[in-house]
Parts: structure tokens; sequence; C-alpha cells
């Protein structure tokens, strides 16, 4: 079915693909996906003969054309892609830091004064706990993770990856992603009230590992970012180019069920995913999941959406960056990626995700608003700041940062 007859179908049916709808050259929006029901996307597949992607519902988009091979990554890049960093400032909070990676915000008691950052040191094996207002005086409340290596093309030492809070202050769940190719966890840890520092081995609650079950990858099995709802825990799985799956985990009495993958038969087209978000107004929510793509291909990142409850995939945005490792919403809506950037360094950074339209049809600009060398986790705090890890330069080098970006996010 052409683009003109499906669009006023969906959003008769009171489905908008993405919000506040724009042309390219007369502004931007977030990208924030409206009310799709999972009934609703079935009678659009019932009325077109086709699923209701933004690949094929919407015929030729620059995704089909850049698996076809018509349009390159570079190209599709050099039309997506803008810069605006010159209007965000760009702090060094920490420095000297080995492979930092998850982040996980906490405000305090009652929402008065600086939130705690909790930090995934993932090539120290810990986890290390901050005042947004004194961010020097961190210290570590989690050590003895194992490490192992990221995957086979990056030799980067990684133990704790995603962090995620089960309750709002005292239960933090791990991504530890040490272990031995194919026993990773999920680990839960009870954070202690005072000075305690615990050791890895202390987890309250955990859920896996995946050898030898569906889901498990061949090699190592990375729980690079993981989202929380009210009832489930959601884990994007990086591994090599080809390898990588997203897992789902149920919460029942705030402790972990078993953990399996998202989509009953296969694995995700488009590589491993990287950052995963999730669109929670209005409901029902969607996960929101960067597709990393190819590390040796520029620009075949892209966003894709699924109904949580059946992993089914209900579009797909081409994006023009490299390696999206990390997605985050702001406060105010707008969606925010970290593309790592293997294969050119000099491109890496944070990029807001803006909702274009090309020749009226649904479409993604990234812009950049901070460079940044080898991003790898966003948070925001309950003050509007963005915070940032990051590898830096060169392998294991002890390059890690912790940044801070202000201005209109």
């Amino acid at each position: 079915m052409e683009d003109r007859v499906l669009k006023p179908l969906l959003r008769a049916m009171g489905i908008a693909v993405l919000s506040l709808g724009a042309t390219e050259a007369a502004g931007q929006g977030p990208i924030v996906a409206n009310e799709l029901r999972a009934r609703e996307l079935l009678a659009v597949k019932s009325a077109t003969g086709k699923s209701a992607t933004g690949k094929s519902a919407t015929g030729e988009l620059a995704a089909d054309r850049l698996a076809s091979g018509e349009l390159s990554g570079a190209e599709l890049r050099s039309m997506s892609v803008g810069d605006e960093s010159a209007n965000f400032l760009v702090d060094t909070i920490l420095s000297d830091l080995d492979n930092p990676c998850g982040l996980a915000a906490r405000p305090l008691r009652g929402g008065e004064g600086p939130d705690e950052l909790f930090l995934a040191e993932s090539g120290a094996g810990r986890i290390l706990q901050l005042s947004t207002a004194h961010p020097k005086d961190f210290r570590p409340v989690i050590v003895g993770f194992p490490t192992n290596g990221l995957n086979k093309r990056m030799a980067y030492r990684v133990g704790p990856l995603g962090l995620v809070f089960l309750t709002a202050r005292s239960k933090l769940i791990v991504g530890d992603s040490g272990q031995a190719d194919g026993a990773d966890l999920l680990s839960v840890y009870t954070l202690p009230a005072g000075s305690e520092i615990l050791d890895a081995t202390a987890r309250s609650d955990s859920a896996g590992p995946l050898r030898n079950r569906p889901g498990a990858d061949a090699g190592n099995v990375n729980f690079l970012s993981l989202v929380k709802t009210d009832d489930m825990v959601y884990v994007a799985v990086g591994g090599d180019d080809d390898q990588g799956n997203m897992l789902k985990a149920g919460l029942q009495d705030y402790r972990l069920t078993t953990l399996q993958p998202l989509q009953s038969e296969g694995t995700l087209g488009g590589g491993a995913p990287g950052g995963i978000a999730m669109i929670s107004r209005p409901r029902p929510q969607f996960l929101v999941v960067a597709q990393i793509g190819s590390f040796e291909m520029p620009g075949d990142s892209a966003l894709t959406y699924y109904i949580p409850a059946t992993g089914e995939q209900v579009m797909s945005l081409p994006t023009g960056l490299h390696d999206i490792m990390a997605l985050a919403y702001s406060p105010s809506g707008q969606l925010y990626a970290a593309d790592f950037a293997w294969a050119d360094e000099s491109a890496g950074g944070v990029y807001r995700l803006d909702d274009v339209r090309r020749s009226g049809r649904q479409a993604c600009r990234a812009v950049r608003i901070a460079a940044v060398t080898r991003p790898m986790a966003l948070a925001f705090t309950s003050d509007g700041a963005l915070y940032v890890t990051a590898f830096g330069t060169g392998e294991n080098a002890k390059q890690g940062k912790l940044l801070r970006i202000t201005g209109n996010l």
C-alpha cells in the first residue's frame, strides 16, 4: 500500500508512527511514538497485506535502499547528520577511568538536593557511587567483578556493563558481563545504607546464565544496556557483528524470573543491539532499540521499535550513525544516542535524534551535540543534565571519562 494511503489509515486509527512531525527544512521534534496497539497493528497488516513496520509499510525507505546496496551508509550519513555542538557545554567530571560504562541515577529522598550516580567502571570490575554535587568524592560500592573481552574484534576489558535500579533506591541490577563466555548474569545487589563495600559475589538475586539456552551467543554475551518497566527488565545483548539479541526477565515480588529472548523465534536483524530505551507516554509502552549494525560499515545504525509484550517490530529508521551504544530520553521527551563510531572515532559523540519527513515519509535526523571519543552510556539526572561515560582513545589505556552535558536538552 502506498505511503499516501497508509499514513492516513494509521492516523485515523490513532496510530502516529512518530509524533511532532516536521519537514526536514522546517523544524525538529523529539522522536516519541504515539499510541500503537497490537490489535491495531494486526488490523493494518490485515488491511494492507504487509507488516506495519517502517520499512515494509512505507515502501522504499532509506533502510531498504541501504540494505540493497543502492544507498551507502556514508551517503545516508551525509544527508542525515547535523552538528549543533557549539550550543552545548561539556564538562569533564572524572577522568583516567578504566573503561567506564553503565550509569544509573538515584535522586535524593524527597527529590530535594543533588542526585547520586552509580557508574560501572567496567575494566576495574567495580561500581562507583558519587554525588552530582561533589563528584570527585566518589567511592566504590561493589567490587570484585571478573572481567573479559568485549568481543572478538574489540579487546576492551569489561566486567559490569549495564545498570538499572530495580527499586527506587535500594536494589540495583547489574549486567555482570565479565564471566566466562555464555555464563554472564543479571545480578541484583541490595545497596548498603552506609559506607560498606559489597563484594560482587554478595548478590541478593540473579537471572541467567544463558549458556546452552535459546538467546545465547556462541561467544561473549554482553549485557550492554538495561531498561525496566513495572513488571519486566529488558536487556540489549551485544556480541560480534553477527551476534546479539534482546532478552527479558519478569519481575515478581522484586525478584527476577527466568531470562529469555524477547522474540520467540530467531534473533534481531541489523546486527547486535546496543542502546535501549522505553517510550512510556502515552501508554502502552514501546521498546526502542538501537541496532549497532556492522562495525565495518559506516552510518548503518538504525532505530527499531518493538511491542514489548510480543516482540513484534513496528518500525525501523536509519540514523546515519555508525555504532549506537546507548539511548536515553530527556525529561522533555527528546531522544539522545551515543555513537561509539568504531571505524572513525572522530565521528563519535552524543547525538540528538530528531523527527523529520523526507518526501512525505517518516525519517530520523541525527544532530551532534557533543564530540566524545568512544561513548558508552547515557543518563539524565533530575536537574536535566546529561551524563556520559566514554572509553576514550586506546584500548584498556585508562583514558575513560565521565562527562556532563548541559544546554537546551
